[in-house]
């Protein structure tokens, strides 16, 4: 192909991608730019609750978004004792839309009729998932609390001895929790803890992970990894970090 024919073909590439974005409608898109709070270094956890408001965290300020506007709800959260300072953490909505706020003062529950939330669980929370059984998991202190299907009532299991676990995830039917750079597969029929994947260093700490074919995908602090389903890990390791960012900006979640 010659010059002549190259450059006609570019010529016809480029008139085709700009027709196409001329194409796109935004008319009917409204745009509202997210307020900026003192926290700023990254949401912490973001859900959609059952009336369809979208709701997210920093680690000193919780967010409700109603389709017109962004409220700040910090408030409406430390209300049971508001001269302590609260971080937050994970937002959760089971299957029944009820809306949970993990907390460093324990597990909050939204109340839609009063519009306010309530404290079920006392403690510093510092993880939450929701397994597919329709129960809550959650990290605090040296144990792992289990809800019940109303969330009323919590079967709480000692985790192992001298061990700092920072993460429960669901991932694929089972329960995981992160240990420094091992992630641990919990039986619950025999409530032990059995390694199930090990990342190399101490600081590849596992914040998140999801299931693909087979296959897992684990984010750590230092970049996130992928794991056959032989359970072989560190075949490949992705930075976390590109181009524009700096340095201190980490993932937290793995979609």
């Amino acid at each position: 192909m010659d010059i002549r024919k190259t450059a006609y073909l570019l010529l016809f590439c480029c008139a085709f991608l700009l027709k196409s974005a001329a194409a796109i409608d935004i008319s009917r898109y409204r745009f509202h730019v997210m307020p900026e709070t003192s926290y700023y270094s990254g949401i912490q956890s973001i859900t959609k609750d059952s009336l369809g408001r979208m709701w997210y965290t920093g680690p000193d300020a919780v967010f409700m978004y109603d389709g017109n506007g962004f409220y700040q709800l910090n408030e409406l959260a430390s209300k049971s004792n508001p001269k302590v300072k609260w971080g937050y953490g994970s937002l959760v909505t089971d299957k029944k839309g009820g809306l949970f706020l993990g907390t460093n003062h324990g597990l909050l529950k939204f109340n839609y009729g009063q519009f306010n939330f309530e404290l079920i669980l006392p403690g510093k929370i510092r993880s939450i998932c929701l397994h597919n059984d329709g129960y809550l998991y959650m990290l605090s202190g040296d144990s792992l609390y289990i809800s019940g299907r109303e969330k009323k009532v919590f079967k709480k299991i000692k985790l192992p001895g001298n061990r700092y676990f920072d993460s429960v995830i669901s991932l694929k039917g089972n329960i995981y929790l992160s240990q420094e750079n091992l992630l641990y597969k919990f039986d619950a029929r025999a409530a032990r803890f059995v390694v199930f994947a090990n990342m190399g260093q101490t600081s590849f700490v596992v914040n998140d992970a999801v299931a693909y074919q087979g296959d897992y995908y684990f984010l750590t602090q230092r970049g996130w990894y992928f794991c056959d389903r032989c359970q072989r890990c560190n075949k490949k390791k992705y930075p976390n970090h590109w181009p524009g960012f700096p340095d201190y900006v980490s993932q937290k979640n793995l979609y």
